[in-house]
């Protein structure tokens, strides 16, 4: 089961997403067949971080019942609320790893139902969702397929972008405006759509949106 869950791993990290799911899925029926839902819950847990939750069987729903410990347990509600495209679960179980101290699989929760919400056109959520991810990150420079926080989970303008990347500068709307030879209500209208789109109230927190804070 261990090869297959790494043969997994190797084939995202070298970006053959068509070779993902085969492993993870024989490496599930076989902790399923076996008993073992330690290692079936791992592995679909997996398959949630590298996207490719939708390839597993339904009998991963039963898992939350079948395992025990905490952590196992919030993997096993990962892996339902992946299945069931469920934005909102994947956030909730982001919040339980941490409480719990697991801060790459909170991360890759987030990332995952950031993903989720910016499918459903939730521009907003899925931005609040890529916070949690960055917050929870922190300062580790920790890198795995499943943490792709994307910059793009929320569309802004060229020019809303422009605005928004000069303020999370510090520069003030009026130094913004002149840099961009516009005027200074374009500025202030500019920013109000940048923070509705992202879900944000002010600069301090435009800066975590945009990975500065």
């Amino acid at each position: 089961m261990g090869v297959d869950c790494a043969r997994a791993w190797v084939a995202s990290v070298e970006h053959r997403q068509r070779d993902v799911a085969s492993p993870l899925v024989r490496c599930v029926d076989a902790g399923l067949a076996d008993g073992s839902a330690f290692f079936a819950t791992y592995a679909a847990w997996t398959a949630v971080r590298l996207g490719v939750v939708g390839r597993l069987p339904g009998a991963v729903r039963d898992l939350p019942s079948r395992v025990e410990g905490v952590l196992v347990g919030a993997w096993a509600d990962g892996v339902v609320a992946g299945l069931d495209g469920d934005a909102a679960g994947l956030d909730a179980v982001g919040e339980q790893f941490v409480e719990l101290g697991a801060s790459i699989d909170a991360v890759e929760a987030f990332a995952a139902a950031s993903r989720l919400w910016s499918t459903d056109g939730r521009a907003r959520a899925a931005t609040a969702s890529i916070r949690r991810a960055r917050e929870s990150l922190g300062d580790s420079d920790v890198r795995t397929p499943g943490l792709v926080l994307s910059d793009d989970a929320v569309p802004l303008t060229d020019r809303e972008r422009e605005v928004a990347d000069l303020a999370a500068d510090g520069l003030a709307a009026r130094e913004i405006a002149e840099r961009l030879f516009i005027s200074r209500r374009t500025v202030t209208n500019h920013l109000q759509h940048v923070y509705d789109k992202l879900g944000v109230s002010g600069r301090s927190e435009l800066r975590t949106a945009l990975g500065r804070g």
